[in-house]
């Protein structure tokens, strides 16, 4: 059972309110983006926060920790985000940080039902001394569980709820200056409920479970006490690391190794192409697409069977043999269960013949049901008619839960351990890679699965509930009863791995809690250059006709970037240029036009926009005029070629004066002109 262990709360006032709004920013950028945590203890605070991430503070001479912690949305727990307390500078109390319009924590959204100030005719946000009427009682609430967990909310209510349990402190929320933390004494059960968290109360001490190292049940991998079946350990034997995030500069390879491990291990073990699954992350990446959610569907399941009287009756109304007065007349005799004034309407939608109708009587009708037989012509292009041994098929939306690329390999992990368990199949690796996960908000996308990648013996050791959607669907795709699914653990075939380019633009940052629990690998900016090692491009340098070592053009624009103090994740990797232009299928000799297109619109882009924007003159040191305009810059390439960059530059390129297909001489240095020899 989950008990709430404490309870963190802050009246919002008039300037934290503003913050989270951006209201009064300056105009040029900056301005406070976090929310004050004054006038409580740093013991209290800080013994509220003791299961959070720890970490130094970059404040000089500031002794106390920073705090990061996934907090839950109370109410919606599936939702979750990073909170960060941190140390303000010269400053006696802490602050929480990064609480603004921009990565303000879901339960603070106006999307959760958090208040926002009122707007102006042009729906921007107005700046009111107080905002009165609105955060009059706004309170701000953090909930610790005995589970370890954290749930922001928030109220705003002058008193205490009615359906608020009393007498165990919570009326201090309501009283004086509304800032503090509760520490309760009993066990009171933990609701997942913006307006009521608080469940059952018994005189059980909490102290019980607060002070115990794990409070669930005693777990044993292999095993649950409800499906046997279940298992999470298949004692898969396998060197590489479950969650793995390789990073480096652009174009050091990092796809290219996860795709040649990848290759390694599905052959290690002789599975295919159905045992990964890849995806890359975005800016609106979010964690129904990466875990599941439901959505609404086209559901083309449901089927309407034909009976075979049907079936001849449209054979008959589509037979262009027949007359329109046939199809009446056969309609007429066979079919006045449906309605005298329908027949006219359904020969209306086959054609457009006149036919003459009549009466049940068998006098003749008059005008000849002329009206209906036109609303029959009308509904013709909006109808389509079905015979000959076919079924009708009708779609409709309907909400399906449809998992993402984690619950869809999670899934194939856990069928693969199932059997294991029962002795049917050997033990199989399964595995997400996940492309570019810093470019989307990971604490948002991975949620309450953050939890499950703290691994001990490569199973997750921390379970989280799994919502009822989830429950409901393992049920389906794995057998047995919801109730077998009430927590999940990743299993250990399950490998979760990423790469990361942390010189892009607009990247998210990461927390110290979630790097914690992810093996990095670095590629070094050289690593992997093997293959460009002695492959020639020709270009002008030193006002000659040249053939250019690719690597060392590259190396030497490094070079002049790390001397200019530009960091090494901005600088150019091996494969920049993709790697079947600058490393030839046979010989040394680089295909001139594509690479010159590529580095011109690729390479001379890159180093013009982002690595070298701020020193662009002095990089295009032989185009000093020009070198402010980036179509100058590419008209002098193909002109100059090495010659429009630095001195540096074009002193540490290799070259030759001509290319030799065979084996270089030894006597020859490096950057010595050689021809081939008239043998």
């Amino acid at each position: 059972m989950e008990y709430i262990d404490r309870i963190f709360y802050r009246k919002i006032n008039p300037s934290d309110f503003k913050k989270l709004y951006d209201i009064d920013k300056p105009a040029s950028g900056g301005g406070q983006t976090y929310l004050e945590a004054a006038g409580i203890s740093n013991d209290s605070l800080t013994e509220f926060l003791r299961y959070a991430e720890i970490s130094d503070s970059k404040l000089d001479g500031e002794h106390r920790s920073i705090f990061t912690f996934n907090a839950h949305v109370l109410g919606n727990s599936s939702e979750s985000a990073f909170i960060e307390f941190a140390p303000r500078k010269n400053r006696a109390n802490y602050r929480i940080s990064r609480q603004n319009m921009k990565y303000k924590h879901p339960a603070w959204s106006t999307a959760n039902g958090f208040p926002e100030p009122s707007t102006n005719e042009n729906g921007e946000y107005i700046s009111s001394d107080k905002f009165p009427g609105i955060i009059d009682n706004l309170v701000i609430t953090i909930i610790r569980t005995t589970y370890k967990k954290y749930y922001a909310g928030f109220i705003n209510s002058v008193s205490i709820p009615e359906n608020w349990p009393k007498g165990i402190d919570l009326e201090r929320i309501f009283e004086g200056e509304r800032r503090g933390v509760i520490c309760f004494h009993k066990c009171i059960e933990f609701r997942d409920s913006l307006n009521n968290p608080f469940g059952t109360i018994s005189d059980i001490p909490v102290e019980k479970f607060r002070n115990s190292e794990y409070i669930e049940p005693p777990y044993e991998i292999n095993k649950n006490p409800e499906n046997k079946d279940i298992c999470f350990n298949t004692n898969i034997k396998c060197r590489l690391p479950r969650n793995r995030i390789i990073f480096g500069a652009p174009g050091t390879g990092k796809s290219f190794l996860i795709n040649d491990e990848l290759t390694d291990l599905l052959n290690e073990f002789n599975v295919g192409d159905d045992n990964y699954e890849r995806v890359t992350f975005h800016p609106d990446y979010s964690y129904a697409n990466f875990v599941g959610t439901y959505k609404p569907v086209m559901d083309y399941s449901s089927v309407q069977t034909l009976d075979e009287k049907t079936k001849t009756n449209l054979e008959f109304l589509k037979n262009s043999n027949k007359s329109a007065q046939e199809k009446y007349d056969f309609f007429y005799d066979n079919e006045q269960d449906i309605g005298l004034t329908r027949i006219p309407i359904l020969i209306g939608i086959a054609t457009d013949e006149p036919f003459h109708t009549k009466k049940s009587a068998g006098d003749d009708a008059a005008n000849d049901n002329i009206v209906e037989r036109n609303h029959g012509i009308a509904l013709r292009k909006y109808v389509q008619l079905k015979g000959e041994n076919s079924d009708v098929k009708s779609s409709e939306i309907s909400y399906k839960y449809v998992p993402g690329p984690f619950m869809r390999m999670y899934v194939e992990a856990l069928r693969n351990a199932q059997k294991v368990a029962k002795g049917d199949e050997e033990p199989r690796p399964f595995l997400l890679i996940i492309e570019e996960i810093n470019r989307a908000n990971v604490a948002a996308v991975f949620g309450d699965v953050f939890q499950l990648l703290d691994r001990k013996n490569n199973v997750s050791e921390y379970p989280i509930q799994a919502s009822e959607d989830i429950k409901q669907y393992l049920a389906e795709q794995l057998g047995g009863n919801l109730k077998d699914y009430a927590k999940i653990r990743i299993p250990d075939n399950m490998f979760i791995w990423a790469t990361m380019n942390s010189a892009d633009q607009g990247v998210f940052p990461m927390d110290t809690a979630f790097k914690r629990r992810w093996d990095f690998t670095y590629l070094g900016i050289d690593d992997n250059d093997e293959e460009l090692k002695d492959k020639f491009v020709s270009m002008i340098h030193h006002g000659e006709q040249k053939f250019v070592e690719w690597n060392s053009l590259r190396m030497a624009i490094n070079e002049f970037l790390a001397n200019e103090k530009i960091n090494e994740d901005k600088q150019l990797g091996p494969y920049f240029i993709a790697k079947d232009i600058v490393v030839p299928a046979t010989g040394n000799e680089i295909n001139k036009d594509k690479f010159n297109n590529v580095f011109k619109h690729k390479v001379l882009m890159y180093l013009f926009d982002d690595a070298a924007k701020q020193k662009r003159s002095k990089l295009f040191e032989g185009i000093p005029t020009e070198s402010s305009r980036y179509s100058k810059i590419c008209k002098a390439f193909e002109e100059k070629g090495v010659d429009i960059f630095h001195s540096s530059i074009r002193d540490m390129v290799i070259t030759r004066g001509y290319l030799h297909e065979a084996k270089e001489p030894e006597h020859l240095n490096e950057t010595e002109d050689w021809k081939e020899s008239d043998a």
